[in-house]
């Protein structure tokens, strides 16, 4: 079995140590379709190029790029940085909760659906996957999707979305969550009475919970935890101390989920928003390197065995990211 890179398909065994959620380029959406002198293209890349050659050297081999066009994702800068360091490098479909949609997305006026229309996500997301992104024939291999601070009835609709696409197309979905009001367990009923199998179902930022007892009864369904924000200390907003994370993936192991675990930093390696003396002062762990350069060091300190360090960092990302089949 393959999973779609921005290079194409690749064989899952040669996906190796994966970093689950990431985002190696966040840009202003449309910005640069009107006025792209504004964007040192070349520049970006080599940046980005550098930083992901870094992780590689560490042992990263794949990279899953959470980006969605909400978001600013641009799958020909993604695939330039894959030419240049020979990084597997997943793009993603889907749709950011917190991001504008595009007024096409949000409901046609007159429309009797009454607002989003889950099967408009859907089309979208299914050529994304099928077809390819972006005017391109770049597939994407993973659907995006998310729920903050809860999931309403619009919200209910851009799942739906998603699961419609993963039905038609057997790609795994991803979500981003709000873990302390337990979206997730939200997310997964929506997912459910859609039909979808909750073992191919991520829920992301699992990590912002300090409730083992959620992250057990989410995984206990079946979906895998997103263990996936090390090294974030946004200013101003709310983080889970890294040892406090460290301690929990460590329980959860222990208790016998490693293989509902995946990990990653959830990232940004270029930004037009953020500087990089921003990142620097601010932000010094919130990179590709911080997971296999400090995170896995302090998760055997703490008494994760080899093998489940192995299991979370490649078994099951070639496990979640590998299409199911669909009928």
């Amino acid at each position: 079995m393959s999973v779609h890179t921005v290079l194409g398909p690749v064989q899952v065994p040669a996906l190796g140590f994966t970093a689950m959620h990431e985002h190696l380029f966040m840009l202003s959406v449309g910005l640069y379709d009107r006025w792209p002198h504004l964007l040192d293209r070349e520049a970006a890349v080599s940046d980005v190029s550098a930083k992901v050659s870094n992780a590689m050297s560490l042992g990263i081999r794949t990279i899953v790029d959470m980006t969605t066009p909400n978001m600013g994702r641009d799958v020909a800068l993604l695939s330039e940085v894959a030419r240049r360091t020979g990084a597997h490098i997943v793009a993603a479909t889907g749709a950011h909760p917190h991001e504008p949609l595009p007024l096409y997305l949000r409901g046609v006026v007159g429309d009797a659906s009454g607002g989003i229309d889950p099967d408009r996500h859907a089309e979208l997301f299914v050529h994304d996957i099928l077809v390819g992104m972006d005017g391109t024939d770049i597939r994407a291999g993973i659907i995006k999707t998310g729920s903050d601070p809860i999931v309403d009835e619009s919200n209910s609709r851009l799942l739906q979305g998603a699961a419609r696409a993963h039905l038609r197309t057997g790609v795994p979905i991803s979500t981003h969550t709000h873990a302390g009001n337990q979206v997730g367990l939200q997310q997964q009923d929506v997912f459910a009475e859609a039909g979808v199998d909750l073992r191919s179902v991520i829920i992301g930022h699992c990590g912002d919970s300090s409730d083992v007892g959620y992250l057990k009864a989410l995984a206990d369904r079946g979906s895998v935890l997103g263990m996936d924000r090390f090294g974030y200390t946004m200013p101003g907003r709310p983080a889970v101390p890294i040892a406090e994370r460290v301690s929990i993936v460590a329980e959860l192991c222990r208790d016998g989920y490693a293989d509902r675990m995946v990990l990653s930093s959830d990232s940004v390696s270029w930004s037009d928003v953020i500087s990089a003396n921003y990142f620097a002062m601010h932000l010094p762990d919130w990179n590709l390197d911080f997971l296999p350069e400090t995170v896995l060091g302090l998760l055997a300190a703490a008494g994760v065995n080899e093998s489940d360090l192995h299991q979370m960092t490649t078994v099951t990302p070639s496990r979640i990211l590998c299409p199911v089949t669909v009928s």
